[in-house]
């Protein structure tokens, strides 16, 4: 039987505009600068779904988001006091996707990656400028047994540390109220001691040439080049270094209250919990339906949803950050993911 040849036409630029449609529905993930590999990774194992990626500071990445910018946000800093103010009656949800951390590293001629111990006070000394050289007795008391070079600390910090929502500052705060003093902008961070190199390259190459550097990674970094981060004292008073155990170890004491209250796992009380331990949240709206009336983008935004909660995407999770979400996080994940109307 043979048909028309117009209506063989119609029929073929018919099914190529239902393709083009089908092909042409995407969602937009904005995100930090750190998760934007995992949301590379994750986007590569739903094909059936085109995922457009924005990374820049968590700050704006979040204001992408309220603004209706992108249909989720993936961030470790949690909605401000004036972000809530902005998101109005509009209800959000946090869905933990990941397990991250802070990795401290330096450059220290004769001592191995990973030896040298730090508290969170002396940490936050030598980033605001008031502990200068290695070898000050703050730093020799915790560190008793290694010979502490004679040299200057050099500071160096990402050019996406600019908040003092963003983890390591937020931590730095936790442990020293002065951070905040004349600093009160949640954008242009005022660090009083070291240099803006720019960006996690920029930094790992400063801190291989300069002797007597100290720079903090994000995890994801630290587990692509192998570094060996230095361990840091929790409050249970252990020196912990970073490790899928510790992050582990911090997330499991935490598991009720992190859940309802998101936050930095900086004092997670278990004597292996590392103390730069953070949860990367997948920001969404409840009502999704309603705030952006698009029905097709919602069950694309749901089809990443899940696959980022999948085995394979925790897979994805752990081959970056070293460490995945244990499986009573991934169920309550999925829980409120039910939640979201699409």
């Amino acid at each position: 039987m043979k048909f028309p040849a117009v209506f063989l036409s119609v029929l073929s630029l018919s099914l190529l505009f239902f393709s083009t449609a089908r092909a042409a529905v995407e969602i937009k993930v904005a995100c930090s600068d750190a998760e934007k590999p995992l949301a590379q990774a994750w986007a590569g194992i739903v094909p059936e779904t085109k995922v457009k990626i924005e990374s820049k500071n968590a700050s704006d990445a979040i204001d992408q988001f309220l603004g209706k910018g992108s249909d989720l946000v993936l961030t470790e800093p949690i909605l401000r006091k004036s972000q809530l103010k902005k998101a109005g009656k509009r209800a959000v949800l946090y869905l933990p996707v990941a397990l991250s951390a802070q990795v401290v590293v330096t450059n220290l001629p004769g001592i191995a990656e990973g030896e040298l111990k730090l508290s969170p006070k002396v940490l936050s000394d030598i980033y605001l400028g008031v502990i200068k050289e290695w070898n000050d007795p703050a730093i020799r008391k915790l560190n008793p047994g290694l010979l502490l070079p004679d040299l200057d600390i050099f500071v160096i910090h990402r050019s996406h540390q600019n908040s003092k929502n963003d983890p390591f500052p937020a931590f730095l705060i936790e442990e020293n109220p002065q951070w905040i003093l004349k600093r009160e902008q949640d954008k242009n961070l005022h660090w009083p001691a070291g240099e803006n190199v720019g960006d996690d390259a920029k930094v790992l190459a400063k801190i291989r040439q300069w002797a007597g550097s100290i720079a903090v990674v994000d995890m994801n970094i630290a587990v692509e080049k192998g570094l060996k981060g230095d361990r840091i004292r929790n409050i249970a008073g252990q020196f912990v270094a970073p490790s899928a155990g510790s992050l582990e170890a911090a997330l499991s004491l935490k598991k009720g209250m992190i859940l309802e209250q998101p936050a930095i796992l900086t004092r997670a009380p278990g004597k292996k919990a590392y103390p730069l331990t953070s949860v990367v949240w997948a920001i969404v709206d409840e009502n999704y339906r309603g705030v952006y009336r698009q029905s097709q983008r919602g069950s694309a935004l749901a089809v990443f949803l899940k696959a980022v909660l999948s085995p394979e995407g925790q897979k994805k999770t752990a081959e970056l950050f070293g460490a995945s979400l244990p499986a009573n996080w991934i169920d309550s994940a999925l829980k409120k993911a039910g939640q979201v109307q699409y």
